[in-house]
């Protein structure tokens, strides 16, 4: 958050993006963008996008008794959809459900990054 912060004067000006597209200030970057950079980098075929996504949920399921959160929240941060349709039914979820545990989870993910 603190990075974050600190580039805000420069930033926030130009667009309501962290992360605005290179070619509009009115959109943000997607997924073709962040996978040409990654092909420029030397990761052609060895690496996209999703694979960022794929990495998060093997890792953070691998390792559930050493930062404690469900799969529920794993796959929440995700935004994965409740696959079981009965179980959907009654457990409606919302972009708020699990907001505290989906912060304290992503705050693992970085420390385990580091």
């Amino acid at each position: 958050m603190d990075i974050l912060k600190s580039i805000e004067p420069f930033s926030a000006h130009k667009s309501k993006y962290v992360f605005p597209s290179p070619t509009s200030n009115l959109k943000n970057i997607n997924d073709v963008t962040i996978n040409h950079a990654l092909k420029k980098l030397g990761y052609k075929d060895r690496h996209c996008t999703h694979g960022f996504r794929s990495t998060f949920s093997t890792i953070t399921h691998e390792k559930l008794k050493e930062h404690g959160f469900s799969s529920d929240i794993i796959e929440s941060c995700l935004a994965h959809e409740e696959q079981n349709q009965v179980k959907a039914s009654y457990n409606r979820s919302s972009k708020m459900k699990y907001f505290e545990e989906k912060k304290e989870l992503m705050q693992w993910w970085a420390d385990w990054l580091n």
